[in-house]
């Protein structure tokens, strides 16, 4: 695995694949791998992805954490822009944002076409 860079753009080149990165892409890119590297947060990821929305609540009660830790882990998550939230009165939802999602996958997979 070799790396190589300017001022302008990261090239990545595992093995076979060459992968150039703008810098001014990378803080994001190392924001969303950071943000999905967490085993609770993957376990947030999943659980929305199969709710749809949920609350803080819904969250952290079926996960069997804390809130505060829950709290914390959906911070991280929005911070990234894989989740988004929408408030109804003092009430919290989440969800995935989809395009978010997808955008990470297509960079996953460019990383390693197996994903």
């Amino acid at each position: 695995m070799k790396t190589k860079s300017d001022t302008n753009t990261v090239v990545f080149s595992p093995k076979k694949h060459n992968i150039q990165f703008a810098l001014t892409d990378l803080q994001q890119i190392v924001l969303d791998l950071r943000a999905l590297a967490h085993k609770e947060r993957q376990q947030i990821v999943g659980l929305l992805q199969a709710e749809g929305q949920l609350s803080v609540t819904q969250i952290y009660l079926r996960l069997r954490i804390d809130q505060s830790v829950t709290s914390q882990h959906l911070a991280m998550l929005r911070r990234a822009q894989i989740v988004k939230q929408a408030r109804s009165g003092k009430l919290v939802n989440y969800s995935l944002n989809p395009n978010k999602v997808e955008a990470v996958k297509q960079l996953l997979s460019s990383i390693n076409p197996t994903l």
